[in-house]
């Protein structure tokens, strides 16, 4: 069983390592190089889970931040999402309804899930001042 979990955190670190090299727009060369000078080999197949995390953590010095998984809250977001559901059920809306206060307020540019902090904010105090008007059917 543990040379099952072991493959799998390979594969997702190579898949990563790949995410990493698309997103920080390396061409193959320049890929190929700083793969070679991390971890010795020329192809991520080939390297270890330690060289994956090696490799990784040298994206990551050279400014790759991973992007959270879709769907996916980022912590420090965490408690003004709970908030905005909270305030929902409170009002008797459905979450959908939240998606749609940040959808009119920034023109379609954001969701629920991509809204950023500022966003987010205004959206709890859109669902506050709805709650103090007493409009909840």
């Amino acid at each position: 069983m543990t040379d099952n979990r072991t493959a799998a955190l390979r594969r997702g670190l190579i898949a990563s390592v790949h995410i990493a090299k698309t997103d920080m727009q390396l061409d193959e060369d320049t890929y190929r190089a700083l793969l070679k000078a991390v971890t010795g080999h020329d192809s991520a197949g080939k390297c270890t889970v330690p060289q994956l995390k090696a490799m990784l953590a040298e994206m990551r010095a050279k400014g790759w931040t991973p992007r959270p998984r879709a769907g996916q809250v980022p912590a420090a977001l965490r408690p003004l999402h709970n908030k905005i559901a909270a305030l929902c059920t409170s009002l008797e809306r459905p979450l959908s309804y939240a998606e749609e206060v940040i959808t009119r307020q920034t023109k379609n540019s954001s969701t629920l899930g991509t809204a950023d902090r500022a966003q987010l904010t205004a959206c709890v105090a859109a669902l506050v001042r709805q709650q103090g008007r007493g409009t909840h059917n």
